[in-house]
C-alpha cells in the first residue's frame, strides 16, 4: 500500500465496467491532480511541524524559500528558529510597533521596548528603543541597530537607542516609630 497519494490512480479505484467511460476518466484524473496537490502540501506542513529540531542549513534554506527579509544567516540556531516559526504572524503585522519588537526580542533575548513618538513627546513618525545593555559591545550594537533599519517602516525615524543595565539586588528597609497614641492631632502651618 503506497502511503502517498499522488502514487494512486484514482480510475483504477472504479468499477470496471467505469473505467471505460470518458467523463468518469477524466473525473479521476482531475481528482488525481487534487489528490496530488494535496499530497505535497502536506508535505510541506510536516516541516513546520519539526521546526525545533531542523538543523541550521535547513533552516537557512526555510527562511529563503519564504522570503523572511529580517533572517540573519549568522543568528545562533535558536533564533533562527524563533524567526522561522513566527514569520506568518510577522509578516502580516511588519511595519508595526508589535512585529518590530517581536523581531528585535527573537535575536536579542527579550531586551527591547518599543516607545513611540507620543508616548514621549517627539516627532510624529518617530520612536525609540530602550534595550538592555549590548555585552558583547559595538559588533551587538551594530548587529541590533542593522535588524531595526531592515525591519521598520522607511517612514520611521529612530530617535535614539536607550541602553539599560538590567541587575538584581536587595534591599532591606525597615520603618520605626515611637510615639504615644492620641485621638487629636494637630497641624500648625507656619
Amino acid at each position: 500500500m503506497s502511503d502517498r497519494y499522488d502514487d494512486i490512480e484514482s480510475l483504477w479505484l472504479l468499477p470496471e465496467f467505469m473505467r471505460s467511460d470518458a467523463f468518469d476518466a477524466e473525473m479521476s484524473a482531475i481528482v488525481d491532480d487534487f489528490g496530488a496537490d494535496v499530497s505535497a502540501a502536506t508535505r510541506t506542513y510536516s516541516v513546520w511541524d519539526s521546526i525545533d529540531v531542523l538543523g541550521e542549513a535547513t533552516l537557512d534554506a526555510l527562511a529563503e524559500e519564504l522570503n523572511i527579509i529580517w533572517y540573519d544567516k549568522t543568528a545562533d540556531v535558536e533564533a533562527k528558529r524563533g524567526v522561522v516559526k513566527n514569520s506568518k504572524r510577522i509578516q502580516a503585522a511588519l511595519g508595526t510597533k508589535w512585529a518590530l519588537e517581536e523581531i528585535l526580542n527573537i535575536y536579542f533575548a527579550g531586551r527591547a521596548v518599543i516607545t513611540e513618538w507620543f508616548d514621549y513627546g517627539g516627532d510624529p513618525n518617530h520612536f525609540m528603543v530602550e534595550a538592555e545593555s549590548f555585552s558583547r559591545g559595538d559588533e551587538e550594537a551594530e548587529k541590533f541597530l542593522a535588524v531595526l533599519s531592515g525591519v521598520k517602516r522607511k517612514s520611521a525615524v529612530l530617535d535614539g537607542v536607550i541602553a539599560t543595565i538590567g541587575s538584581e539586588s536587595t534591599v532591606h528597609a525597615s520603618v520605626w516609630a515611637h510615639g504615644r497614641r492620641t485621638d487629636e492631632m494637630t497641624v500648625r502651618r507656619d
